[in-house]
This record gives structure tokens, sequence and C-alpha cells, in this order.
């Protein structure tokens, strides 16, 4: 893949990256909007966007092949293989190294153009040789950014890339697009949900409990420490992806979701969850979740559940197992020595649900480039299990069908480097073509694990993701708070 030196333009004014998105690329097929969060002042968003050295990667684990798609052209072929294996081949730019030296609005953790888009589970089940069952389905989608507008939350700014090949001219036209939506304010949401659609589940409560039971029996004959069982929700739906994904980002904000449309799929995520950062001074950071309780309107039943969380022997047993499994991982990548945990249990208040989270740290070895360091650490620990292969292999036989994009990552992986990828939880996976809309849920399994509580998990997780799809469960959700129950 041949491009351009990166040019780059700041503009010293703020849109919102909704209006933006929703004014400039609702409407295109394949775009992206990376979501720092309603009203945040830190970090950044994207709205990522497509020109002359765009292209597509669609990944289908099942036939071991990968679609490859040149969008300005038409042009397409296949490949063997995995999308991993597919993104690290390609042939990327280097110019960018001294482009940024002399870029004020650079950044060692920021999107610098390249891929984004979401790599499944299956694809980095089957890379290491598991294989879950076939599915016809794609579970990868990566689009190749040649045109970027990054928002400074912190600043108040934005800031313009793309390759010299599209030169000063789509330079000046984004400008003028975003100086007119400057002061514009988001249209209302739609929020009638009187016709919702019924979500299936695949595995009904009843065959959940007993594949939980399963787990603790394999657990016991010392196979696993930890297995996260998962389950899979489906909806027929003609719902709007940027509708559902401003829905989700109200009822559930998150500073890790985002939005992505890629050849008639759409990701919609408010995942709270950092699968893998990489930092082009070469800091690599994962933030491994387990642990969930929901939340409360009532203060001090939100304090206790909090408190709860954090006590419990089963959820911090399960999380120090998941943060040993990802520091094993990242030592294969990391310089000796320098893999860090920096912080251990803390709880991290969602508007649903409180997360007990641990931060991982290390620095890249030399010689180690940063796809290495995906293709080390993926899937990740907390959502296949410890130890990871042997879990896998069980996961396999218990779950009966592939999880698609849910419980892998989606995010960018930078041409300078740069890759941030959140974990492909609490998302919807729209396919347009076949009308139908996919969510996982689940949760880790422990020999404490109790059958109902795991259950109640499993279907609170997905609730504002089913409610941004204008969809439900046609089952009561039972949550651990006060034995309530809620649709």
């Amino acid at each position: 893949m041949a491009t351009s030196p990166r040019v780059s333009r700041v503009i010293e004014a703020w849109v919102d990256p909704e209006i933006a998105f929703v004014e400039l690329l609702a409407k295109e097929e394949n775009a992206a909007w990376l979501d720092a969060g309603i009203n945040v002042r830190e970090g950044w968003s994207y709205l990522c966007m497509t020109g002359s050295s765009a292209y597509t990667l669609v990944g289908t684990p099942s036939v071991k092949q990968v679609a490859i798609a040149h969008l300005a052209t038409a042009r397409s072929a296949r490949v063997t293989g995995s999308i991993l294996e597919a993104l690290e081949s390609v042939t990327l730019p280097t110019q960018l190294d001294e482009d940024r030296a002399s870029d004020e609005s650079f950044s060692t953790d920021r999107f610098d153009l390249g891929w984004v888009g979401w790599v499944g589970f299956e694809s980095g089940a089957s890379a290491i040789g598991v294989d879950f069952a076939d599915s016809t389905r794609p579970d990868s989608a990566m689009l190749f950014v040649d045109r970027l507008v990054a928002f400074d939350h912190d600043r108040g700014r934005m800031v313009l890339s793309t390759f010299s090949a599209s030169g000063s001219g789509w330079l000046d036209h984004m400008e003028r697009q975003l100086r007119r939506l400057v002061g514009a304010v988001a249209l209302p949401l739609d929020t009638d949900d009187s016709t919702l659609a019924i979500g299936e589940l695949r595995h009904t409560p009843s065959a959940y409990r007993s594949m939980i039971l399963e787990c603790q029996s394999r657990i016991a004959a010392g196979d696993a420490y930890q297995l996260c069982l998962t389950n899979q929700i489906a909806v027929k739906t003609r719902a709007d992806p940027t509708t559902v994904y401003r829905r989700l980002r109200r009822t559930n904000p998150t500073p890790r979701g985002g939005l992505i449309k890629i050849a008639g799929l759409a990701l919609a995520s408010s995942s709270p969850e950092l699968f893998l950062g990489v930092r082009t001074d070469g800091l690599i950071e994962t933030r491994p979740i387990k642990g969930t309780r929901p939340r409360s309107a009532a203060s001090d039943v939100d304090a206790l559940l909090r408190r709860q969380l954090l006590e419990s022997e089963k959820e911090r047993a399960e999380n120090v197992m998941i943060v040993d499994l990802m520091r094993n991982d990242l030592s294969r990548v990391a310089v000796l020595g320098s893999v860090q945990v920096p912080h251990l249990f803390t709880v991290e208040p969602y508007a649903n649900v409180f997360q007990l989270v641990s931060t991982v740290t290390a620095r890249l070895a030399p010689g180690v480039s940063p796809m290495t360091v995906v293709r080390s650490a993926f899937p990740a620990g907390s959502m296949s299990g410890a130890p990871k292969f042997s879990a896998m292999t069980i996961l396999a036989g218990l779950e009966r069908g592939p999880r698609g994009a849910y419980a892998g990552a989606f995010g960018y992986i930078g041409i300078g480097g740069s890759i941030r990828l959140s974990m492909t939880i609490r998302t919807v996976v729209i396919d347009r073509a076949h009308e139908v809309a996919t969510i996982g849920t689940g949760g880790g399994i422990t020999i404490l694990s109790d059958p109902d509580e795991e259950i109640a998990e499993m279907l609170l997780k997905p609730a504002p993701v089913l409610t941004a799809l204008g969809a439900r469960l046609d089952i009561p959700i039972w949550t651990a708070a006060g034995n309530d129950f809620f649709r």
C-alpha cells in the first residue's frame, strides 16, 4: 500500500463530535466515530473517513480468509490467513516519524491515520489453534482511514489529517464544513419504545445454569482456574446504527465507546474496558475488568453495592487471575522487569454498573512491533479465562456457537505506532443486509461463583444496549440489589 506523507491542519474552533458525525458521516457506508464521551474535558475523539488510499479488510475465521477491497477503484482480492496476519503484512508508510517531530498537534497516544475497526474473538482463537463453532459470517472488519478529524477535548480544538495525495483541497473543504457547524445544536432523539423488538438468547437461563455448573466441574478437576462463559442475543431489526449509538452513549456513557461502519456492518459500543494501548514512546497499558455490580438510585444502596464489589473474595480472586495472565502476555514483548501493576482492584462507577478494574503497564522491548503486542495478548484473558489455551478449548465445547465481534477488540492501529483497542463488550453489531443485530454477554466463572448471580449478571450487562437498540428480552431480569425484577 503506497501513500504519501501526512499533512495536517489545526483549527482553533470547536464542534461537538456528535453533530459533526451526524451531519457529515451518518450516511456513509464506511466511516467511524471513536468517542471520548459526552461533555468531557480530556482525551480525544475521532471522525474517521475515506479518500483515495482507503481499503477495507473483512475476515471470516471459519474459512481462514480475509477479503481486501480498495474503495476508490473497487478492486478486491482474498488472502489466506487471519485478519491479524493481514494487518501485520500490509506495507505502511514510514514518513510519519519525520512529520510528527515538528508537529505540535501530535501526542504519544493520539491516532495519526491508519486502521480503524474490530477484530473478532474467533479470529484470535483460531490464530492460536482453538476453533470455535463455524460461522459463514465475518467476525472482523478494518478500514484504512486516510482522512481524519481529531477532536482535542482538553484544548477545545480540532486537528485535520490526511496524506498529501489528498492535499490541501480536502483540508480546505473539511475546514469549511466544520466551521459551518460551530455552535450547532444536536437534533433530539426519538425515544418511542412502544414497539420493542424481542431479543432471542442463544442459551436460555436454564441452559446457561447448566453451562455454569459444567465450568465449575472443569475448574474443580484442575482444567482451568477461571472461565469467561458467554451467551448471545439476536434481534431482528432495521435499526439505524447512528441512532442506536447516539442513544447508547446517553444511557451508558463511557470514555471508550464508538460507532464503526464497514462494508454493510456496524459496531456500536459503550465499552468501559481498555484491552490494549501502545504509545509511540513504547508505553504499553491494559486495564482488565473482572467484577460487576449494578448501580442503585438510592445512595445508601449504591454505596453498599460498591463496597460489596470491592470486598468480594470471588471478584478479587477472579480479577487477580486475569491480571497475572495479562502480566504474562505482556512479559513476552516487554523490556525485562518493566511489567508493573500500578493499580489493583479499583472500583470504577458507570451509569448502570460498578466495575472492578486493575491496570497493568510495560515498556515495549527494542525490535518488537506494536502489532506483535496485539498478537501476543489477543484474545484478552479477561474474555477467555486462565490458563488461556485450556480455558478457550473448554469454552469452545460449551458455548457451541461463534461469539463474532463480541469478546474481541475494537479501536485504532495507527501507522505511526500508536494503538488503542477497547474490549468489545456492551456492544451491538448490526448486519444491515441480513437485518439482524447481535449482542454478546456473559461473565467470569470461578469455583466460588453463585449460578443465580452469574445468570443475573449475564442478563444485566446487555440491558442498556438492548434499550438503545429498541429491544428487550422476553424474560424478567433479576438483579442482586434487593432481588428486584425489571425489564
